[in-house]
């Protein structure tokens, strides 16, 4: 039997809905006294979703530059240097195993290109941008192995953001 006060701390008022909800509903927040966010998940979802256009390029812009501080502080020390190797050399082993179909068309589109019997592009097939395009597979069927659409970094992830169950 749970108590007055087990049940209040078990739930938490999300200050953008004044909504009574459990504490799972909230995403974790560090800096915060009771560790989770203000807002709740729904609210915070609603947010992203208007206001997607202006957060993205200071997420992106932050992202990059943490990113490249991140990875010069660990290529400056040899010991967590190799270590981020290996982890990354675990991780492709872990995504090839888990996925052999998608690394062998991977493997064949790429062959196909540097034999030249398929051309990659120098713009995105979405939104027209002038880079080097990555191949994006529908299916990683054998006979849908050539059957790619040549999308820009950003149209490739968007892609995926928008059909999380593509195949990746």
């Amino acid at each position: 039997m749970t108590t007055q006060a087990q049940q209040v701390q078990e739930t938490k008022r999300c200050n953008k809905c004044f909504e009574e909800k459990h504490r799972d509903l909230f995403a974790l927040d560090k800096s915060s006294k009771d560790g989770k966010q203000w807002r709740c998940k729904a609210c915070q979802a609603a947010y992203h979703a208007e206001n997607r256009s202006k957060i993205l390029p200071r997420m992106a812009v932050y992202g990059r530059v943490y990113g490249r501080n991140r990875y010069n502080e660990i290529k400056s020390d040899p010991a967590k240097y190799a270590k981020h190797l290996a982890g990354n050399a675990v991780a492709k082993k872990r995504s090839i195993e888990k996925n052999p179909d998608r690394q062998r068309a991977r493997i064949a589109v790429c062959n196909a290109i540097r034999k030249g019997k398929m051309e990659r592009p120098d713009r995105c097939s979405q939104c027209g941008v002038e880079c080097k395009p990555e191949a994006h597979h529908d299916s990683y069927e054998r006979s849908q192995w050539f059957n790619v659409r040549f999308l820009c970094n950003r149209c490739h992830d968007e892609l995926h953001h928008k059909y999380p169950d593509l195949p990746v």
